[in-house]
C-alpha cells in the first residue's frame, strides 16, 4: 500500500514534509479526485475528534483510514485537500483519473 498525504504535523514525524509546504497547491481535477477519495473503502475508524493543524479552532469530526487497494490515506487528508488545496502526488492523481470518467 502506498500512503499519501503524510506530513510532519499529521504523522508526528519530522522526516516528513510540513503541511504548510503542501497547502495552496491545487490539484488537477480536484472535484473528481475528492469524490473518488470520499467513496473509497474505510479500513479503520479512530474514535477521535481531530483538530485542524492549520487552524486549531476548527475540528475535523471523523478520522478514518481509507484506501482503494493501491493507495491509502487518512480521512483528514480529504479535509485538507478540500479546504486548503493540499497537494497530492501526481502519480495518485493520475491513478484516480484513470479510474473515473
Amino acid at each position: 500500500m502506498i500512503f499519501i498525504g503524510e506530513t510532519r504535523e499529521l504523522d508526528n514525524d519530522n522526516s516528513l514534509p510540513s503541511i504548510m509546504d503542501l497547502i495552496n497547491k491545487p490539484i488537477r481535477e480536484k472535484e473528481k479526485v475528492l469524490k473518488y477519495m470520499k467513496k473509497c473503502h474505510v479500513d479503520a475508524v479512530a474514535p477521535a475528534i481531530v483538530r485542524d493543524v492549520i487552524n486549531p479552532e476548527n475540528r475535523i469530526p471523523n478520522l478514518f483510514l481509507m484506501s482503494d487497494g493501491t493507495y491509502g490515506w487518512r480521512s483528514d487528508v480529504i479535509y485538507y485537500v478540500e479546504k486548503y488545496d493540499m497537494a497530492l502526488p501526481e502519480e495518485f492523481v493520475q491513478h484516480v483519473l484513470s479510474k473515473v470518467k
